[in-house]
């Protein structure tokens, strides 16, 4: 629900700030943490410490979800730190790799759903491939297009 509730007030801020022409540097880099800590390690933490207390993980199992959950959050730092730095040709109408974002908000929405209706703990067991996929496909360069208002397709 917090990657949820992120969301909102990260498009909040954003909005706000180009509305009152309060933009900066330091905010876009502290808005780039708040992205990280939100939708890089909250959803990782969410999948991970509950896949440790359900003790459906052996000791060769854990190390995978410790890898798939490194996967996720390096890959969302890179991102961000990517996305700060560089404006990849013809990134006003596409995103390259899966906004960290959508991501956070994918894992979230799966986890709650799981949870929510108790779907049972086969498709917990295997939410650490869902992690690792999704932070491969963060730093890839596949190409998203950006839904925009008033935009007319070609």
């Amino acid at each position: 629900m917090d990657d949820l509730v992120g969301a909102l007030l990260d498009k909040l801020d954003g909005t706000s700030a180009r509305l009152l022409k309060a933009s900066s540097p330091i905010g876009g880099e502290l808005d780039s943490f708040a992205d990280f800590c939100v939708f890089g390690i909250a959803p990782t933490a969410l999948v991970f410490f509950k896949l440790r207390a359900s003790g459906l993980y052996g000791p060769t199992a854990t190390v995978l979800l410790v890898v798939a959950s490194a996967i996720y959050v390096v890959a969302a730092a890179v991102r961000l730190a990517r996305f700060n730095i560089t404006e990849p040709p013809g990134g006003e109408n596409y995103f390259y790799g899966v906004p960290t974002t959508m991501c956070g908000i994918l894992v979230a929405s799966a986890y709650l759903t799981w949870d929510g209706n108790r779907l049972g703990d086969t498709v917990l067991f295997y939410s650490p491939i869902l992690l690792a996929v999704l932070g491969l496909l963060k730093v890839s360069t596949f190409k998203l297009p950006k839904l925009k208002r008033g935009a007319t397709s070609p």
